[in-house]
């Protein structure tokens, strides 16, 4: 009898045990798209979910970036913050150097259009500081990509961007290297996009959807060319920037929770 008790006592502790664990909440795994070999940059999806302090592993706990909207030392963007702010790091998203972007998404988030739940956020080559604005292009629901930089041409009337190698001796084009102060070729694109057959434009700052080819304004969100421009520009979010976040203000565009978007997909 001593024993079976004996038995039945361990059971119930390794059933505690399971239940305990169950509580412990760990990261999802990323799921991060490649980079195109063209420099483009695609989506770095943020896929962790509301991890909690006190539960959460210790080893991992200091590592994960949450869903959390609150912060601390946001600088002075800390009194800012709301239920609909999202913080992204600067360093952890590879977005410290002028020219570069992150994606992500956020299920607060619904696009006018499609009710997709992408977001980007650019440091882009020229202007003033970081912009965020919707990642889901309003033609038909697929994900732009952030070029710094690219030679842009329209064969068979379809627009494609493609990061050059080196510009004006010796700018780099790929997606993660800085560059100094290049001239913004986005305001020639409306009038002076290549026809078909015609040379490439060199364009600075912009969005280009991989799916039709539509191309946007990276620091306005205006649609300049391809299909979009019939459907309408991206939304723009506001941002704050301090304490090494920058604090993007999603909007509520009154849809309910958004869906994942159609990356990498041709409707």
């Amino acid at each position: 009898m001593g024993n079976e008790v004996e038995k039945v006592d361990r059971r119930q502790v390794l059933g505690a045990g399971v239940v305990g664990a169950a509580l412990v909440v760990f990261p999802e795994a990323c799921s991060s798209s490649s980079e195109p070999t063209d420099g483009g940059i695609d989506a770095k999806v943020d896929v962790t979910k509301d991890v909690q302090k006190d539960t959460a592993p210790a080893d991992t706990a200091a590592d994960v970036e949450p869903d959390a909207t609150l912060v601390d030392g946001g600088g002075a963007c800390e009194s800012q913050q709301t239920d609909w702010t999202r913080p992204i790091n600067i360093m952890k998203a590879g977005i410290a150097l002028k020219g570069t972007a992150y994606a992500f998404e956020d299920p607060r988030f619904s696009d006018m259009a499609f009710q997709e739940d992408r977001i980007l956020v650019i440091n882009p080559l020229t202007g003033n500081g970081y912009v965020a604005m919707s990642g889901v292009c309003t033609h038909m629901g697929c994900c732009p990509q952030y070029f710094k930089q690219c030679e842009y041409t329209t064969p068979g009337g379809v627009g494609l961007c493609v990061a050059p190698s080196e510009v004006d001796g010796g700018i780099e084009g790929g997606p993660d290297s800085g560059a100094a102060d290049a001239p913004d070729a986005v305001a020639d694109a409306e009038s002076d996009a290549a026809s078909d057959g015609g040379p490439p434009q060199l364009l600075t700052d912009v969005l280009w959807c991989p799916c039709h080819g539509s191309i946007y304004d990276a620091k306005t969100g205006e649609a300049i060319d391809g299909p979009a421009v019939s459907t309408g520009s991206l939304q723009t979010m506001k941002v704050c920037v301090g304490g090494g976040y920058v604090f993007v203000f999603i909007p509520d565009n009154g849809f309910g929770p958004g869906t994942a978007p159609m990356c990498g997909t041709t409707p």
